[in-house]
């Protein structure tokens, strides 16, 4: 999200950049937890590591009494890093959670964070 508020579009802004970063920074040393919320979605994540490989869980939940519709979930990934993403739903039904499953390889050393 470099530097700028992230939000769902025709809400109010959402996360400013330093809850993000304190979320990121809790992220890099825990197995699961919060990587976005706003008053209309929260974004949670699980990982699992075995050497080289890992599983990324996302779970997107709907915090609104509206479904949430077209979707679409993009993930990058680098020469360092690939992966495949399951193929994510379009519509998040009002107050339910859909999971996103990433599979992840390192396949060379990278320093910083991934885009």
């Amino acid at each position: 999200v470099s530097g700028a508020a992230m939000s769902v579009e025709g809400s109010t802004p959402g996360a400013t950049p330093q809850q993000m970063a304190a979320w990121h920074a809790r992220l890099a040393v825990n197995k699961e937890g919060v990587l976005y919320e706003d008053s209309f979605m929260q974004i949670g994540v699980k990982t699992d590591y075995q050497g080289t490989q890992g599983k990324v869980n996302l779970f997107l939940g709907n915090k609104k009494q509206e479904a949430i519709t077209d979707l679409k979930l993009e993930v990058d990934f680098t020469p360092e890093v690939c992966g495949m993403c399951g193929n994510p739903g379009s519509v998040i039904e009002p107050r339910q959670q859909m999971q996103i499953s990433v599979s992840v390889e390192c396949r060379a050393a990278f320093s910083g964070s991934l885009p």
